[in-house]
C-alpha cells in the first residue's frame, strides 16, 4: 500500500506506546517509514491537553497573535520537534505533499501561516514527536500481526481528535472498522479486551 495509509495497532501490540494507536504513514520505501501518532492527546503532569503557543510579530517586534494550539503525541522519535499536517492547498508546497490535498511541514514560518486563521483551525494538525522504521522493519512488524493497514481517510485526521469530543479509543476502532475488522471479535486478544461497541 503506498502511503499516506493508516497503521491501527492490533490488540496483540507489545510496544505500549503503541497499544491501541492509529498510526498515518506518510512515507514508506525501501529506506524504512515514518509516520504520525494521531490519536494520542499530548497531556500534562495534571492529564490536561498540552500546547503549543506561537506569537506572531510584527516588523517592530509587537505580538499581532498569540495562539496556543493542542498538540498530539507523534511519536517516540525527535521527541522534541514539532510536525505539522494540513490539507490548506494554499500554504502546502510540492516539497511539503505527502497525498492528494495532505502536506506535512516542519518550519515555524509555515506553522505561522496555518495558525494566522481561525478558519483553518478544522484543516490542521500539530504533532510533538514522530514514529520512525528503519528498512524492513515495518515490514516484519506487519507479518508478525501488530498492524492492520486501512486506507486513508481524510475524516480520522481533520474530523476526530483524540482530546476533543472523541477518545483514543474511539478513533482506533472506528479506523479499524473502516478497515473491515470489527474490534468486537478481537476481545480476549493483547492484555485487554476491546471493549464495548
Amino acid at each position: 500500500m503506498s502511503a499516506p495509509f493508516f497503521l491501527v495497532a492490533m490488540p496483540t501490540m507489545e510496544d505500549e506506546q503503541f497499544g491501541r494507536g492509529v498510526v498515518l504513514v506518510n512515507q514508506h520505501d525501501n529506506t524504512g517509514a515514518f509516520g504520525l501518532l494521531l490519536n494520542q492527546a499530548l497531556v500534562d503532569e495534571d492529564l490536561q491537553p498540552t500546547q503549543m503557543t506561537a506569537e506572531i510579530k510584527d516588523l517592530a517586534g509587537n505580538t499581532v497573535f498569540h495562539i496556543t494550539e493542542d498538540l498530539l503525541d507523534g511519536g517516540p522519535v525527535n521527541d522534541e520537534a514539532i510536525f505539522a499536517l494540513h490539507d490548506c492547498d494554499d500554504v502546502g508546497t510540492e516539497q511539503s505533499r505527502v497525498g492528494d490535498g495532505l502536506y506535512l511541514e516542519t518550519e515555524p514560518e509555515i506553522f505561522q501561516k496555518l495558525l494566522e486563521s481561525d478558519e483553518r483551525r478544522a484543516h490542521r494538525r500539530f504533532f510533538l514527536g514522530c514514529s520512525q522504521w528503519g528498512a524492513g522493519q515495518l515490514e516484519s512488524e506487519i507479518r508478525a500481526g501488530s498492524w492492520l493497514l486501512v486506507p486513508y481517510d481524510r475524516k480520522f485526521l481533520f474530523e476526530m481528535r483524540a482530546g476533543d469530543e472523541t477518545s483514543a479509543e474511539d478513533i482506533w476502532k472506528q479506523v479499524m472498522r473502516s478497515g473491515g475488522v470489527d474490534p468486537l471479535t478481537l476481545m480476549g486478544q493483547g492484555s485487554s479486551d476491546a471493549g464495548p461497541n
